[in-house]
């Protein structure tokens, strides 16, 4: 049996998005140590899942490890299309649990483009690897076409810098109670849209500014984002994160230190249980976090 628990992760933007460049995308993210997934796997016959996300990752990941079956049972997972990374987190735990299952290496970076992740940002990947602030390098520019890739015919982009967070640092995930974002064939179109009549002078602007402050200062500032259904808030301190909740009287899951994923051979759970409670108000759910920067372990 084997435990795989990873944290949610935070997409920040995109350094290009004009096909006037060399490079497509570059992802730019960070990752949390909660909310988290967690998966448990163990060898089986056949496939069998409760949960039919996690049914359908776990039969991409038979065929891809080429092993008989796998029965997994989610004890946490994600919600979806909020821009937390669910989709990523819960293919590689599930790939991950499998393969540890099967006393298999993971390898998650040469298999996530046939779980059908990575093929835009790769900074999923990243964070479940190794946690931390992540920037990838892209996809080539050559590559982009008008209609979707085949199904895993991609590589993960190449990771150009990684830093690890001040341990100080807090995010404030608030989750607003809205209608999900675009996901699947209609974020894609949405997405390519957005390529194919992006100007190339804001692109190259935007893609010196971050090739700057992200790459050749080796800092990172506090700083305010938003992106997706959630807004993204870097605190120094723990204090203004707890006066906020309180504030908000919203429920919210537990600070928690530990690494964006962990990998358990032994039964029982390795990751950080959190258990939201109903929210008062129109928010969904908030989460209080500290940044994950670990990498994943085994034992």
């Amino acid at each position: 049996m084997a435990t795989v628990s990873a944290g949610a992760r935070l997409h920040v933007g995109f350094q290009n998005l004009s096909l006037a460049r060399e490079r497509l995308y570059g992802g730019i993210g960070v990752g949390l140590a909660s909310p988290r997934v967690t998966v448990t796997a163990e060898p089986a016959p056949t496939v069998r899942a409760d949960d039919s996300l996690v049914r359908t990752y776990a039969s991409r990941a038979v065929d891809v490890l080429d092993v008989p079956g796998v029965a997994v049972d989610a004890e946490e997972s994600l919600p979806r299309h909020v821009g937390l990374g669910s989709g990523t987190q819960i293919a590689l735990a599930v790939l991950a649990a499998t393969a540890r299952a099967h006393g298999l290496e993971p390898q998650v970076r040469t298999r996530a483009p046939a779980m059908g992740r990575g093929g835009r940002s790769g900074i999923g990947v990243a964070t479940f690897e190794s946690g931390g602030f992540a920037v990838d390098a892209g996809h080539p520019t050559n590559r982009f076409t008008t209609e979707p890739p085949a199904e895993g015919d991609w590589t993960v982009p190449p990771v150009v810098a990684r830093h690890d967070l001040p341990a100080d640092w807090r995010f404030l995930v608030v989750v607003p109670d809205a209608d999900p974002g675009r996901s699947g064939d209609d974020e894609d179109a949405s997405m390519r849209a957005v390529v194919e009549r992006a100007d190339p002078a804001i692109a190259d602007e935007i893609a010196g500014s971050s090739h700057h402050n992200l790459l050749e200062s080796g800092s990172i500032s506090t700083h305010v984002a938003s992106s997706g259904l959630f807004q993204l808030v870097v605190l120094p301190e723990t204090a203004p994160c707890e006066l906020a909740l309180c504030e908000l009287e919203l429920a919210r899951w537990p600070l928690s230190a530990s690494e964006s994923c962990s990998i358990s051979t032994a039964s029982g759970s390795s990751g950080t249980t959190s258990t939201p409670s109903p929210a008062s108000t129109r928010a969904k759910s908030i989460s209080s976090s500290r940044t994950s920067s670990g990498s994943p372990r085994s034992g």
